[in-house]
């Protein structure tokens, strides 16, 4: 995946140097497209990343498609409200009823990608498991989500061994599925402002 968005970017821009943030899973690819540049001889002056983590060993699991808690974990990321989870899995027929909500990400969209969806996500947590990232050698701006964080949600820390450079960690004070709704992404865009703006030093 890395090498093919690389393939695209290139195509626009065949020479860096390159900025790159990736959101959740795309934090990953994100991080292994500017290990490739890198490696490439290109530099990457900006690599970002909205709460999205390397796999750490002994949490690796294997994601079902038409599993209820792949259902949830997919519409939890989404920032859907599933109310009823707690008494037992998604049901494939409440995955399809949420989805369609008329205030949600996912509302219109064709019933074929719909039903993919699940298969889509479910793969890309199966590939992130088995996922070995290579070594960036630079800083890493990252944004954390602060609520909703459980004992299984790994800390930004774990992307050191993959870092050359520093971790300049970030809190934002919502979801991990709410981090490009408005307000967050208002505070994340100052951020990032500052990063590719710097004031010179007089």
């Amino acid at each position: 995946m890395a090498k093919e968005y690389l393939a695209e970017i290139r195509r626009v821009r065949p020479h860096g140097p390159y900025r790159l943030l990736g959101w959740s899973y795309g934090g990953a690819v994100a991080h292994t497209m500017a290990a490739q540049l890198q490696a490439a001889g290109e530099q990457v002056s900006l690599l970002a990343v909205l709460d999205g983590y390397p796999p750490v060993a002994g949490r690796a699991r294997q994601w079902d498609p038409e599993d209820g808690e792949t259902l949830a974990a997919l519409l939890d990321t989404l920032g859907y409200d599933l109310p009823g989870h707690q008494a037992g899995p998604t049901p494939p027929a409440q995955y399809r009823a949420a989805a369609g909500a008329a205030d949600g990400p996912l509302a219109g969209l064709d019933p074929e990608l719909l039903a993919a969806l699940p298969r889509v996500f479910a793969a890309n947590l199966n590939l992130l498991a088995g996922f070995e990232p290579g070594r960036f050698d630079g800083d890493l701006l990252f944004f954390q989500a602060t609520r909703g964080r459980t004992a299984d949600t790994p800390a930004p820390q774990a992307w050191l061994p993959h870092l050359g450079g520093r971790l300049d960690l970030h809190e934002i004070d919502c979801a991990h599925a709410a981090m490009t709704r408005p307000e967050p992404l208002a505070r994340i865009a100052r951020v990032l402002g500052a990063a590719l703006n710097p004031t010179p030093h007089p």
